[in-house]
């Protein structure tokens, strides 16, 4: 015998209001979890930060965001303990995406971020000196094409390997004549 349509119409509605009551028992909007490494407040689901919020470390870290079942996922902004701040995109809980990390000391790097390391093409600005590099990091390091802008607006364009400049690099002056010079090991080779 066939289900009248009436029926199939409660019974839907009964299914969906069973479902939501459940949801909204594990999904809370102003949740504060205390953990053994630091606490959380923001939303939740099922017990573990799902939604925005902030998380303060035990050690002096704090990061504040989106989160996906207890990971960091999508735009946040973390303070560390020494100061530092990372604004940018997380995803599998470490930087992953744009973003911009200020230093302690002032310098300032703007770029791509893979697995929480400065990664892809990106801008390195050196407080201490005034210096700009752009060009290619990995892991954390100058990797590949890059131009190293000077104070005084010198440009040295080359290849760096491992952090340092490496082979020829053309350097242009202000007043625009050039030169080669040869690096090697970030050390100028005369």
């Amino acid at each position: 015998m066939a289900m009248s349509n009436n029926l199939k119409n409660i019974l839907k509605k009964f299914i969906f209001l069973f479902i939501l009551s459940i949801f909204s028992a594990s999904l809370s909007f102003a949740d504060v979890m205390e953990f053994e490494f630091g606490t959380y407040s923001g939303e939740s689901f099922f017990g573990r930060p799902h939604g925005r919020g902030e998380f303060a470390w035990n050690e002096g870290d704090s990061f504040s965001g989106q989160w996906v079942h207890g990971s960091r996922e999508g735009r946040g902004k973390q303070i560390f303990e020494d100061g530092s701040i990372l604004v940018g995109m997380y995803k599998d809980d470490l930087p992953n995406g744009k973003g911009k990390f200020t230093f302690t000391n002032g310098n300032v790097y703007v770029g791509n971020f893979k697995d929480g390391l400065f990664d892809g093409k990106g801008t390195l600005t050196y407080a201490d000196t005034g210096g700009v590099f752009a060009g290619e990091f990995k892991k954390d390091k100058r990797a590949g094409e890059g131009t190293m802008t000077l104070a005084d607006g010198t440009t040295l364009t080359g290849m760096y390997v491992n952090d340092a400049g490496e082979g020829v690099h053309i350097a242009t002056y202000e007043d625009g004549t050039t030169e080669e010079l040869l690096f090697k090991n970030g050390e100028l080779i005369e």
